[in-house]
């Protein structure tokens, strides 16, 4: 695969705002150990992201599975103009 340029909006509805679920970007580590201070997530993602070079690590290996069309796995970030990270689709 030559590289994951994949966006899906999903539209706001009454009771959530509007989602992208994007590629991952190495600008997300330090949204994602925030993220994961809430145990809900942490059963999604194995080893983790405790700290930031561990997210970044994470994140590294979610771009190398896309690329070589091992996974997708998209970041799930508000539709705005900063696309706040929300959660992660394996």
């Amino acid at each position: 695969m030559d590289g994951l340029a994949t966006r899906l909006r999903a539209p706001a509805t009454s009771w959530a705002p509007a989602l992208l679920l994007r590629p991952w970007s190495p600008a997300d580590a330090a949204d994602l150990v925030e993220l994961y201070q809430d145990e809900a997530p942490r059963r999604w993602v194995s080893p983790g992201a405790d700290d930031r070079a561990s997210a970044a690590r994470w994140v590294r290996d979610q771009q190398s599975g896309s690329e070589a069309g091992h996974r997708f796995a998209f970041a799930i970030a508000e539709a705005r103009r900063y696309q706040q990270l929300r959660a992660h689709l394996p």
